[in-house]
C-alpha cells in the first residue's frame, strides 16, 4: 500500500496492511511463544502497538457483530478520533480523519472480500 502512515497509525490504513498480510482474523491474532498477536510482531503491519491491538479489537468485533464495512469506517474513524483528543500525538486529528477518508472505499472493497474468507 502507497499510504504513508499517520503516527500511531488510523485503524482503517492498520486494517488494510493486516488484510494484505493475514489471510484471516485468527490468523492475525495468533500467538507465538512470546504470546503476542501475529499481527503485532509482523513487519508488514505498521503502527504502535496500541493502534494494531485497537485495530484488531475492532476486526474481531466486526466478526462477531457482522458488521458492515461502512459500520466498521464508523468505528476506526471514532476510534482515531478519540485516540488523538484523549492520547498522544493531537496533531495528527485532521491528517488522520483525512486518511480515514481516503482509504474508507478500498477497506470496503477488500473488507467485504476479506470477511467472505473469515468463518463465522
Amino acid at each position: 500500500m502507497q499510504e504513508t502512515l499517520v503516527y500511531p497509525g488510523h485503524p482503517l490504513h492498520i486494517a488494510l496492511l493486516i488484510m494484505e498480510t493475514f489471510p484471516d482474523i485468527a490468523a492475525a491474532q495468533s500467538r507465538d511463544d512470546d504470546e503476542f498477536p501475529a499481527a503485532l510482531m509482523s513487519e508488514h503491519v505498521k503502527g504502535s502497538a496500541p493502534a494494531v491491538c485497537a485495530t484488531l479489537d475492532i476486526l474481531e468485533r466486526a466478526k462477531k457483530e457482522r458488521l458492515s464495512p461502512e459500520e466498521i469506517v464508523e468505528i476506526a474513524q471514532t476510534t482515531w478520533e478519540k485516540s488523538r483528543i484523549e492520547g498522544d500525538n493531537a496533531s495528527a486529528l485532521q491528517e488522520g480523519l483525512k486518511q480515514g477518508d481516503r482509504l474508507a472505499p478500498i477497506f470496503c472493497e477488500r473488507y467485504s472480500k476479506w470477511a467472505a474468507l473469515v468463518p463465522a
